[in-house]
């Protein structure tokens, strides 16, 4: 696991990252391994890394500090090529409009969703929405990322199978930040691609962690 929170979230060290996941002894996946990459920020037609431009002008994000997720997704597509399943999530405001694409150059939206790499998308926006965070999510959180980690630590699991599948995380997630979003006057609905990889488990039931998560909520 690499983790890179705050000012470690350089575009340099995501970058030499991702090249460990593919490079470093012993952290090479192999085929049958799941890999997991979050991304948490802001996205706007790139995601953009601690030391980017902070002027907010597109036309200036390639000066540094932002990552092409076109870039990024031919990673994923080597590890996917190799039988590796692959989870990218993003939460990050405009996170529709993440794949590395320019304004004016086609629809960034449908790029990302069109022209996946093989891998599992967790999108915690639609186009043109704000992923919202608020101290009404555990403090602080991103919406979409609370209640992410409590679908996956048992309450997504609608089947009572003891087991939460990505369908089941789409249904409880969806209708969770909605729910909450609606009420706050932005609206937000997070996005799952792909449908071929819908019956595939994320985790195991964990009511350890989900006595956690309570006991942060009260």
């Amino acid at each position: 696991i690499k983790l890179l929170l705050n000012e470690q979230a350089t575009h340099a060290n995501v970058t030499a990252g991702l090249a460990w996941l593919n490079n470093s002894v012993g952290a090479q996946p192999q085929a049958g391994d799941r890999v997991y990459i979050y991304l948490s920020g802001h996205g706007d037609a790139y995601y953009l890394c601690y030391d980017s431009n902070p002027a907010g002008d597109k036309n200036n994000y390639q000066l540094g500090g932002a990552l092409d997720i076109g870039k990024m997704k031919k990673r994923v597509a080597a590890m996917v090529s190799k039988g590796v399943e692959v989870i990218l999530i993003v939460d990050a405001c405009r996170s529709g409009d993440v794949p590395g694409v320019r304004s004016g150059i086609g629809n960034p939206y449908q790029s990302v969703i069109e022209g996946p790499a093989g891998e599992v998308l967790l999108l915690s926006a639609g186009p043109n929405q704000f992923a919202l965070e608020d101290r009404r999510w555990g403090g602080g959180h991103g919406g979409f990322t609370w209640y992410l980690m409590k679908g996956l630590s048992g309450e997504a699991d609608s089947d009572g199978d003891g087991m939460v599948s990505l369908i089941e995380v789409e249904s409880y997630a969806k209708m969770k930040v909605f729910g909450d979003t609606k009420q706050m006057g932005s609206p937000q609905t997070p996005h799952f691609c792909c449908d071929n990889k819908f019956d595939c488990v994320l985790a195991k039931k964990d009511e350890q962690f989900s006595k956690r998560i309570r006991e942060e909520e009260s």
